[in-house]
């Protein structure tokens, strides 16, 4: 008897699943090792490891796609972060949290766009997807300590 799986592919499932695995220091930890250092994309990793939990793998001409809807959003992304960070120490919580808030936004935005590209045709059923692998990969990343 074949059982039918419903599988929430939105983004509002997306970004419930990304505030859930950043809580981990760990993860967190590695995916800012991923953007610091290797110019990686903290929600196309998410993605990545929410698809691979879901058991779907991304067809790797999809990866071009996925980069490409990131673009116009990480122009305004990278220099809000890079602001946050250097004026922290001269910012008052309130201020702070400001700016942490419209990032994300930003990061929202992302993941929606990241989303809207996902055609379930490039979605291919398998038990090891290794998307999250496969990205490293594709990033030059031998190792995320």
């Amino acid at each position: 008897m074949e059982q039918s799986v419903s599988i929430d592919i939105s983004a509002e499932a997306f970004w419930r699943y990304s505030l859930q695995r950043y809580q981990s220091a760990q993860l967190q930890e590695q995916l800012l090792h991923l953007q610091d250092d290797f110019q990686g994309q903290v929600n196309l990793a998410l993605m990545c490891l929410w698809l691979d939990d879901m058991q779907l793998k991304i067809e790797t001409t999809l990866f071009d796609e996925l980069e490409h809807a990131l673009a116009s959003t990480s122009e305004n992304l990278v220099p809000l972060r890079a602001a946050r960070r250097l004026l922290k120490k001269q910012l008052n919580a309130e201020q702070y949290q400001q700016l942490l808030n419209i990032e994300l936004e930003i990061e929202k935005q992302q993941q929606q766009s990241l989303v809207a590209c996902l055609d379930g045709d490039k979605l291919i059923s398998m038990k090891q997807p290794k998307n999250f692998e496969f990205y490293l990969e594709r990033l030059g990343v031998t190792e995320l300590t």
